[in-house]
């Protein structure tokens, strides 16, 4: 995403400024067992840290809609495509970098935004290679089914844009998150017409990864940066200084994980001939993963070169690091435990032990210095460029930086073996990006400091990952065509716990809660009063025949033993936890000085923002308004049909602008430091509230040349407003 290639049309900076970050302040209020905490998103009552827990996840439901003091993802909205872009500095949609946030928040995210991901994940596959049209990136046509690294409207980029671009082979594993990001959302829809239109489009890029298997290895051919983050991946390195295929674990973990959405999708339309041709593929897949282990057999190398070169092993003269992404990408999606039975709770055992040296720069874990988990630990040595620049320098980027999108897969790794106070970690990180508008990725000085500090402000898409994945892990819902697997890892000091938003199965709305003490085990399930069987002590089942018939909104209560009993399957670890500086997670004592000089210089200087919105914002909002109104008389509802959301988004989003702007004049919310990052929050509001109005308002408008009745019917009454 990052880098000096050619289509690389954004600022880019040399030197990496120091930034001064706020650590959250957390009231540790609740601290007697039993007692309850009021909020909207959540209720629970507990002990320990039980409060600190509903706060944030309280704080990362609340990122996900317009917030008077935090910048919600609806500021990533753009017209141009009605859907999500990757940021103000990063004009189209990037494949790996979207994929933490949208994979971890489909399975409770509400429209409109599923719709906005739906338009922006389609731009990938309106320019799918079809082994005729060139990308932005290379003269040679993309081969037929291949993504890209990025899209936008007027084109795309096949290979990974940064670094020695002419080297590069297609972007090949971002091509496959695409399809598992795609094929996830239409997974829990169940939209068999969207089914129909992707499962060709799927085929397409499955055989493409197929033409690359080796049959005696049944490992896959990948060239230089075909992987799925940026060009960290040199390929095998030949004697005459040029760099042929070599066999890139990532390739196969990710087409397995793309494998298993495929079986599902074709079984939901039929197609169990092609169900099974995907299942053997799968399997040999699998069978050839045990050669991509580590020497001792608990974590996977980066990969392997035809010679037998392993790249990636702990400890060894040459290669000698250890790579984060394949390992927890092998967790998050249930590829390690069918390699080797238990190998997940081995490669995590690995992942947070001493056998990982401590970050020589912070002390700090090697894989986590800043609670935020970073590429590798140890510097690559068999990249394309040497790591002798910045770009390329440990710490930085594709090479021991941190990037968001790997913390949301990495916290469901943290879920799934039973390191769940990890994830706190992660998010109190985060907030210390977040509550100074600094929602930037990657992160650089190993997650301790933003890529683009010259900007007043920082948003980008990937960020929200860690807030998405923090609310995923706590069900880590599994969808398949015939099942919904619920495997809850709730925190450990909660005696009850309600979540008061919903987990979505096509037309079903899941309300979750649970009672006892979580972390000894299920006893007893409920489905709207119900009993309900299908469960064991770690999971919950349900068959979607099987669910009430014309009953959509569940309410799934989960009974826990009352008794302290066994901590279950898997106990909690002591968590190594990173603790940061009272006031900072950031960089030197120099630069805190220096930036608190400057705040303090310039704190005289802080404007205060005008509160009337232009004439035609207000008169835009109030027919929005009167559309909503309509369309709630006219039996159309909130979070479920589109148009009504986004109308409604965008009212939202125009009102908590005038409640801050207000706060900001009257003292009631804070500003941030300084001036420039002040005036660029408050643009950042409006900005946002305007770009939603105009959105809706277009595509309501454009409703008037519809054909299918729905459209027609939401147009009539978009009409009646005028």
């Amino acid at each position: 995403m990052i880098g000096l290639g050619t289509n690389d049309r954004r600022p880019f900076f040399f030197v990496v400024l120091c930034c001064l970050v706020l650590s959250p302040s957390l009231s540790a209020a609740y601290q007697t067992k039993g007692e309850k905490f009021p909020s909207s998103w959540f209720q629970g009552s507990g002990g320990g840290d039980a409060s600190e827990w509903l706060t944030l996840l309280e704080t990362a439901r609340a990122q996900f809609a317009p917030h008077l003091t935090l910048q919600d993802i609806s500021w990533l909205y753009t017209s141009a495509w009605n859907g999500f872009v990757e940021g103000p500095t990063w004009s189209a949609w990037w494949t790996q970098n979207s994929y933490g946030t949208t994979y971890t928040a489909l399975p409770w995210l509400p429209e409109p935004f599923r719709t906005f991901i739906k338009n922006a994940n389609w731009l990938w596959f309106k320019w799918e290679g079809d082994g005729k049209t060139v990308g932005r990136d290379s003269p040679l046509p993309a081969p037929d089914g291949c993504l890209c690294d990025d899209a936008d409207l007027a084109g795309a980029d096949y290979k990974q844009g940064d670094g020695n671009v002419p080297i590069h082979d297609w972007a090949l594993e971002e091509t496959l998150s695409g399809v598992i990001m795609q094929a996830e959302q239409l997974l829990i829809d169940r939209n068999i017409a969207d089914i129909t239109t992707y499962i060709p489009l799927f085929n397409r890029t499955l055989n493409l990864i197929e033409s690359r298997r080796d049959p005696s290895t049944n490992l896959f051919w990948s060239g230089v940066s075909c992987n799925l983050l940026a060009p960290s991946y040199g390929a095998y390195l030949l004697e005459n200084g040029t760099r042929a295929p070599a066999y890139l674990t990532g390739m196969s973990v990710s087409y397995v994980a793309a494998l298993d959405r495929m079986i599902s999708l074709e079984m939901l339309v039929g197609s169990t001939e092609s169900a099974e041709l995907h299942r053997t593929r799968r399997d040999s897949t699998l069978a050839g993963l045990p050669a991509l282990l580590s020497p001792t057999g608990d974590y996977f190398v980066k990969w392997k070169d035809p010679n037998g070169t392993l790249h990636g092993v702990l400890g060894a003269p040459r290669h000698g690091y250890f790579e984060a992404v394949v390992n927890h990408d092998a967790i998050a999606f249930g590829v390690a435990d069918r390699v080797i039975p238990e190998l997940s709770m081995r490669i995590m055992g690995v992942m947070v032990s001493n056998r990982i040296p401590a970050n020589p720069a912070t002390g700090g874990p090697g894989l986590r210095p800043h609670s935020l988990v970073i590429t590798n630990a140890g510097s690559l040595d068999d990249m394309e460029y040497p790591n002798n620049t910045w770009l390329w320098a440990y710490g930085t980027w594709v090479n021991g930086g941190e990037w968001a999108t790997c913390e949301a897969r990495m916290m469901l790794a943290y879920a799934r073996t039973g390191r769940l106070p990890y994830s706190l970690d992660s998010m109190r990180s985060l907030m210390g990006f977040a509550n100074i508008f600094r929602m930037d990725s990657p992160l650089v000085e190993w997650g301790s400091a933003v890529y683009q500090p010259s900007e007043p402000i920082n948003t980008v898409y990937d960020m929200w990952a860690i807030p998405a994945a923090l609310l995923r892990s706590l069900w880590d819902p599994v969808y398949e065509h015939h099942v919904l697997t619920l495997r809850p890892h709730l925190p450990g000091n909660f005696t009850s716990f309600q979540q008061n938003f919903p987990l979505r199965w096509g037309p079903y709305r899941l309300y979750l809660s649970a009672f006892g003490v979580v972390t000894a085990g299920i006893t007893q399930v409920t489905i709207n009063g119900m009993n309900w069987t299908d469960f064991t002590g770690d999971q919950v089942r349900l068959p979607y025949d099987d669910l009430p018939n014309g009953t959509y909104d569940l309410k799934i209560r989960l009974r826990y033993t009352s008794s302290s009993g066994s901590r279950g399957p898997h106990p909690l670890p002591s968590p190594m936890r990173y603790t940061p500086h009272p006031q900072t997670i950031a960089t030197s004592h120099r630069c805190q000085e220096n930036v608190a000089k400057y705040n303090r210089r310039n704190a005289s200087l802080l404007t205060q923002p005008n509160c009337t919105l232009p004439a035609a914002l207000v008169s835009a909002t109030a027919r929005l308004q009167s559309f909503a109104l309509k369309m709630r008389l006219n039996g159309y509802v909130d979070d479920e049909n589109y148009e009504l959301s986004h109308g409604a988004l965008a009212i939202n989003s125009v009102q908590v602008w005038g409640m801050r702007c207000e706060g900001l004049n009257n003292g009631t919310i804070p500003h941030l430091p300084d001036n420039a990052s002040d005036v660029a929050a408050n643009a950042g509001y409006l900005g946002t509230a305007t770009t939603l109005v105009d959105g809706v308002t277009g595509v309501l408008n454009g409703y008037c040349n519809a054909t299918d009745a729905a459209r027609q019917a939401i147009y009539k009454i978009w009409m009646s407003t005028m």
